[in-house]
């Protein structure tokens, strides 16, 4: 007689108590991924903003060689408030940008213009992303080759200035002088700096403008 096995298969439900140790376990992971995640994104467009000032850098680089290695002018700087922007304008361009990169009212900057924007900033504004160091030609026109050590020399840098296209836009002067420059990136300890000789580095410094910095 052969023997008959029942088998019984026995559904087991989770206590509540294992669902909530469950629920805290997936938390405390959470918790611990998430800044880290937010570290990545955030050295991703630190990243990103330095590539946007390397093309910055290649299309200044066309200019001065347009220009027979003379700096962009700023004499008429109080007399012409979107001097800054007529700068941009010249570079945009050469850097093969076509059509128009800017959109009323702000002016902000579209897509088009993406590479005038850096991805740390959420505000479009135009006066909220990069900036031409005026400093280098306040006192009259310079040319790149009076600089003996252009790897030292600030060329363009992040700032937060004023919001309307107005001379400070494209700017970058002391916060005493109504300009600001920004520490945008690792929770604001740093910021992009482009040089002349087309490098960027990152810097805690915030102000003054060390005087070598430009070439004086």
């Amino acid at each position: 007689m052969a023997n008959t096995f029942k088998i019984r298969n026995f559904a087991k439900s989770f206590t509540l108590i294992e669902i909530l140790v469950v629920i805290a376990i997936i938390s405390i992971l959470a918790s611990l991924m998430l800044p880290a995640l937010k570290s990545s994104i955030e050295s991703a467009r630190m990243i990103s903003c330095a590539n946007n000032e390397k093309q910055i850098s290649a299309g200044c680089w066309l200019y001065f060689d347009q220009y027979n290695g003379l700096l962009y002018p700023w004499e008429t700087r109080l007399s012409n408030k979107n001097q800054g922007l007529l700068f941009i304008r010249e570079l945009a361009p050469l850097m093969g940008i076509t059509g128009e990169f800017l959109t009323s009212p702000g002016p902000t900057v579209n897509d088009n213009g993406r590479v005038f924007r850096c991805p740390s900033s959420d505000n479009a504004l135009i006066g909220k992303h990069y900036g031409y160091c005026v400093k280098l030609v306040e006192n009259g026109h310079r040319s790149i080759y009076e600089f003996k050590k252009p790897s030292g020399v600030l060329l363009w840098g992040e700032r937060e200035g004023d919001v309307s296209c107005n001379i400070n836009v494209w700017s970058w002067r002391p916060p005493s002088d109504g300009d600001s420059w920004v520490l945008r990136h690792a929770d604001w300890t740093l910021s992009n700096v482009l040089w002349l000789d087309g490098h960027v580095s990152q810097t805690m410094q915030q102000s003054p403008l060390p005087s070598s910095w430009i070439g004086y």
